[in-house]
Parts: C-alpha cells; structure tokens; sequence
C-alpha cells in the first residue's frame, strides 16, 4: 500500500505544492477529526452512484486534512476543519470556504481519484496546480516499439 504523504517543499525557488496521497480505504484512519461540513455533506447527499459519492467525500476528506496539516492557511484558525468546506466553482473546480466567514480562502486546490487511491494539491495564489491520478497499465515492448 502507498502510504499517505504529506510535503511542504521549495523547488528553484518556488513552493513545490503540498499534496496528500491515500489509498481510498485509508481515509477514516487517516483524516480522524475530518468531517463534511453541512453544506458539503448536502452535496454528497445529492449523489446517487455510490461509488462516485465515495470518491467525492473522500476527496473533501483528504482535501481538509491538508489543509490542516500544511502552513498554506495562514491564520491557523482558519485551518478548523469543521469551519472549512471544499466546494465546486461554477466551472467544477474545487474551492475552498471558511463557513464562519462566509468567503472563498485564498489557495488554489486540486483533486484527483482512481483505481481506489485520492491525492489532493494545492498552492497559495498566484500559482496554480492540477493533479491526475492515473493507473499505469503494463505494456509490451512490441507496443512500445510501435511508438517510439
């Protein structure tokens, strides 16, 4: 199993995006004390294919607990992950609000799940990040040649 991985790095002189990786199975162990906000968990309510419902929360799960544990929310307060809801723009992307505030925070976030593994990304503003989990299938090395 991949275990969960927490980084805050700086590469060339630019942060490298703190990123949390966990098997899909995992995530009740690893985000203890994270839960959906009422206006999350309405959304995850509104679901109704099991396994994308899954997908969704555990990606707010592993989202907060990023949150939480990196230095990205300045004002520690606003790392609370009960006053924190990770919600979509309109074009689908996912922001981040403070509930008591009432406001998007500043930090640029991505989510990505497959093959029962959710990673989540993000960086402060004015740097953007997207991350795609993909399951690398074996290939033959007469496919390969085809292709090079």
């Amino acid at each position: 199993m991949l275990p969960s991985t927490l980084v805050d790095a700086k590469l060339i002189g630019m942060n490298v995006p703190a990123h949390f990786v966990c098997p899909m199975d995992q995530i009740s162990a690893r985000t203890q004390g994270v839960s959906l906000s009422p206006a999350e968990q309405a959304v995850a309510d509104g679901l109704t294919v099991p396994r994308r419902r899954n997908e969704w929360v555990a990606g707010r799960l592993v989202s907060k607990q990023l949150l939480v544990d990196s230095s990205l929310l300045t004002d520690r307060t606003n790392a609370d992950p009960a006053l924190l809801s990770v919600l979509s723009r309109e074009d689908r992307s996912p922001a981040v609000f403070h509930d008591s505030l009432d406001e998007e925070l500043p930090v640029n976030l991505s989510i990505s799940h497959r093959a029962d593994l959710v990673m989540a990304a993000a960086v402060s503003p004015p740097h953007s990040v997207g991350v795609d989990v993909e399951l690398v299938d074996p290939r033959s090395e007469a496919m390969l040649l085809n292709y090079l």
